[in-house]
């Protein structure tokens, strides 16, 4: 059983630095494109979970290990670092670097949940998902097509670009849940909308980079509230 997991975890990692040199490889400069394929590849690591990892240690060995390798690449040796080519220009919001270190830290909180607190593995899937797909199109989309900008405190936002959160959000939701997990479509459709929605909140109202938190903790939640009362 143990060789099983540890197998997985040697494709986590080799995984996690095959996007970071696609990245590079087919985005050599910075930009918002190298950024959102490595945000929105990642969430596709929490099936490597499912097939392979069963303990917790495993489980949380790749994502703690880059909490330090993006702090370190983005406090210490950002110019020279493995995610250069991810991080802000100068000059560029500030905060948003600071996304990379956010998002690991969010993979270990899904884990910690899905593996410690529930035992239900597939649990933090959801909040991954939701921020890998549906955060990361909606910036994309949102930067390309800006229609209807608007801003909630520092947070700005465009309604194009909410507007794809929340469609997106619910199609890898729908796929996630009833394909990979194997739920019935009629019995979580209405779950699925209100997570796509209230994720969608979290994005709008959340300054840049911080949202790698609010918005996975807020699918989870809102997903188990749905699975429980609707």
């Amino acid at each position: 059983m143990m060789s099983k997991n540890i197998l997985g975890v040697i494709l986590s990692f080799l995984y996690f630095f095959l996007i970071i040199f696609l990245s590079k490889l087919l985005f050599k400069k910075r930009g918002e494109m190298a950024r959102k394929f490595v945000h929105i590849m990642i969430g596709n690591w929490w099936l490597i979970l499912l097939a392979l990892i069963t303990e917790t240690i495993c489980a949380l060995i790749v994502p703690t290990a880059f909490v330090f390798i993006n702090y370190y690449s983005v406090t210490r040796d950002h110019k020279n670092g493995l995610l250069a080519n991810l991080e802000r220009k100068k000059g560029e919001k500030a905060f948003s670097s600071y996304g990379l270190i956010l998002y690991p830290i969010s993979l270990v909180i899904m884990v910690v949940f899905s593996y410690v607190l529930t035992n239900k593995h597939y649990l933090g899937g959801v909040g991954l998902i939701v921020l890998a797909y549906g955060d990361g199109c909606a910036a994309l989309i949102g930067k390309k097509w800006p229609y209807g900008k608007y801003c909630v405190g520092r947070a700005k936002k465009t309604f194009s670009g909410s507007l794809s959160m929340f469609l997106i959000s619910s199609i890898i939701l729908l796929v996630y849940l009833s394909i990979i997990v194997g739920f019935p479509i009629g019995e979580i459709l209405s779950t699925i909308f209100l997570t796509a929605t209230l994720s969608t909140v979290a994005e709008a109202i959340t300054p840049n980079g911080f949202d790698n938190i609010s918005v996975p903790i807020t699918a989870l939640m809102t997903y188990l509230f749905g699975l429980y009362y609707l």
